[in-house]
């Protein structure tokens, strides 16, 4: 996907191209685009949070951003909600990390779907 193909998706708070770089320094900061999708209707609106969190070495994790955004009950299917995070890393100690991003409903069960990608802090 080019820059200009991502505008179009509203990446409104990118203000360079996406990089896929996984090594950063604490001065900093990562800015995370994601579009979580809901394939199933709900009886009534209800919330989509999406939460970033750096887990590193044993099992300490790091919770750094979140955002929840209201989800109407009609609207058309399949819904696709889109977020962008901003990840300071200036109080992050350097080392190996997994981001881990994470969406969750708060509709039905609350189920919850969760990707992670290794970075590195310096």
């Amino acid at each position: 996907v080019t820059y200009p193909e991502l505008n179009a998706l509203n990446v409104m708070d990118l203000a360079t191209p996406p990089i896929a770089r996984r090594t950063f320094s604490r001065d900093e900061e990562v800015v995370v685009f994601v579009e979580a999708y809901e394939n199933g209707r709900t009886s009534s609106a209800h919330r989509l949070t999406v939460a970033a969190a750096l887990e590193g070495d044993g099992a300490r994790i790091v919770p750094i951003a979140s955002e929840a955004r209201a989800v109407s009950a009609d609207a058309p299917l399949p819904q696709s909600t889109a977020f962008t995070l901003r990840l300071p890393l200036r109080d992050v100690a350097p080392g190996q990390y997994l981001l881990r991003i994470e969406a969750q409903s708060d509709a039905g069960d609350g189920r919850s779907v969760a990707r992670t990608l290794p970075i590195e802090v310096k």
